[in-house]
């Protein structure tokens, strides 16, 4: 690439990284413009505007678009996370009212079966009324014994899992 310069030098290469929009000063310092951001500076838009009238309208309106857009995926993402926290919440809740109930139906089912072994008991009929008493109880106490080992061990992974963090 070699251009012609305005000071009646010699052509010289460019370096390929260089952008078009440069300015050279007689002394070889070369001045160079960029900006970051939705705008361009005010001269750049002045410049835009007189080679397309309604340029920088159009550039002002592009950003305010831009701008909108970003806000709606924001309150969109927002409310997601909203809506799947209300799930969870609702889920959690669920399960801890599935949980109480099973516990209700269980204890109601060990009472009527000692109740079955009591009468039996009385009605002098022993072995299958120790059955009915003692099996709701040996179920309930392997049943709290299941449940602490389960609860030690969620407990663990959790702390595994907070120190791993």
């Amino acid at each position: 690439m070699n251009d012609p310069n305005p000071y009646g030098e010699p052509p010289r290469n460019r370096p390929a990284s260089q952008s078009d929009d440069y300015e050279e000063s007689p002394s070889g310092m070369r001045i160079e413009a960029s900006w970051s951001g939705p705008l361009p500076p005010p001269e750049a838009l002045q410049r835009y505007d007189a080679i397309v009238p309604g340029a920088a309208k159009r550039i002002f309106e592009m950003a305010e678009r831009r701008h909108q857009h970003q806000i709606d995926q924001e309150k969109s993402i927002i409310d997601l996370e909203q809506y799947a926290l209300g799930l969870a919440d609702r889920a959690a809740s669920s399960d801890a009212f599935l949980n109480k109930l099973g516990l209700v139906f269980a204890f109601i089912m060990a009472l009527g079966g000692m109740g079955i072994g009591a009468w039996l008991i009385a009605t002098g009929k022993t072995g299958g009324g120790q059955a009915f008493l003692f099996t709701p109880l040996t179920g309930l106490a392997g049943l709290f014994v299941y449940a602490t080992r389960i609860r030690r061990a969620e407990s663990r992974r959790n702390t595994d899992n907070r120190s791993a963090e």
